[in-house]
């Protein structure tokens, strides 16, 4: 059980849950079924998840943290509403409660409600401002909503927190691209792709870069990359 949540601790979800699935102790335990339908959920088996914790809210049904959890398996199946009357349920029991007004700000960003994801990604780094997850995401809605000066401070905000963060990095780049600083946004482009080798659009964004930076043969290179990676996922789509 250690070992399982140290797995879920350290984000290395798929092994928590092998661990947790074995663990003969899991049913009697709140605990561990909470834990195990996290790492379900982290693992992207929503539907798995769904049915522990619809258990865990009829037995539990005032712990926030359970709401949380289920509105992010409502959500990965596509049933924004009940995601949504999930992570609202959750913020009544405890409106600072972590991470529900962060996936609501997700669930409305997907949705195109730029105005409401800020205010619920606001309202999360209220409560929790060493959420550079949420940070990150509200410098991506501020950047969609045209606000690249205030984006770009939050993406520093986050990276000055962490480094390694390929997401912030990415994002950065990209929008110092867009403003003709192609050679700062190389440097985080590559700092990015370094960090998330499998992700296309980092190695499209940094072909860009190279190419205005009159760098022909890195930008083919790049682009190379960027169509093998797509094909790959396309090769895994059902």
């Amino acid at each position: 059980r250690m070992l399982a949540m140290t797995c879920l601790n350290t984000e290395a979800y798929d092994k928590a849950a092998a661990l947790l699935a074995s663990d003969r102790g899991r049913d009697a335990d709140p605990s561990l079924q909470y834990a195990y339908g996290l790492a379900l959920v982290r693992s992207d088996r929503a539907a798995e998840a769904e049915a522990i914790f619809s258990r865990l809210l009829a037995e539990h049904g005032s712990t926030p943290e359970v709401s949380v959890v289920l509105g992010h398996a409502y959500a990965q199946q596509g049933n924004y509403d009940a995601a949504t009357d999930a992570l609202r349920r959750a913020l009544r029991l405890n409106p600072t409660v972590a991470d529900a007004n962060s996936a609501l700000g997700m669930l409305y960003l997907k949705q195109g409600k730029l105005a409401e994801a800020e205010g619920a990604l606001r309202a999360e780094l209220d409560a929790h401002p060493g959420d550079v997850k949420a940070r990150q995401m509200l410098a991506a809605v501020l950047d969609l909503l045209g606000r690249q000066d205030d984006a770009l401070i939050e993406l520093q905000a986050v990276l000055n927190s962490r480094p390694e963060f390929a997401d912030a990095r990415y994002l950065l780049g990209k929008t110092l691209l867009s403003r003709d600083a192609a050679e700062a946004a190389a440097t985080h482009l590559e700092a990015a792709a370094r960090l998330a080798p499998d992700e296309a659009n980092i190695h499209y964004q940094l072909a860009r870069a190279y190419e205005q930076l009159g760098r022909p043969e890195l930008a083919r290179q790049e682009l190379a990359t960027y169509q093998q990676l797509k094909e790959k996922r396309r090769a895994k789509t059902p």
